[in-house]
């Protein structure tokens, strides 16, 4: 079994909030939260699925934020593509950022 853990969540439209941003400042939005806050969000469920990791040999999981962030959770690319469609739904340019993820489970 296979699972990736949850995306980075917002509050509101990332398109909306990248569209908003760059209407006020020319430039292009990159960054939602950090890493940190999302982890924070996230860490009752990411040490469940440590702990079953550890528990069962044919368990693998994937931490989404490992691919959509670094220290800042990404939310567009360089060029100003959003990575999400909505709130919580990546495009395929978000998408594309856990092409590895989708490769590996392939391979499992």
């Amino acid at each position: 079994m296979a699972v990736i853990s949850p995306v980075p969540l917002y509050e509101n439209s990332i398109p909306a909030i990248a569209f908003s941003h760059y209407l006020a400042n020319g430039t292009h939005k990159l960054v939602g939260m950090s890493r940190s806050e999302h982890d924070s969000y996230v860490s009752p469920l990411l040490n469940t699925l440590a702990q079953i990791d550890a528990d069962h040999q044919s368990f693998y999981w994937f931490n989404a934020s490992d691919y959509l962030c670094d220290q800042e959770c990404y939310i567009s690319n360089p060029d100003g593509r959003p990575l999400y469609y909505d709130s919580n739904h990546l495009t395929l340019t978000g998408a594309d950022r856990l092409s590895d993820v989708f490769k590996a489970i392939s391979e499992l």
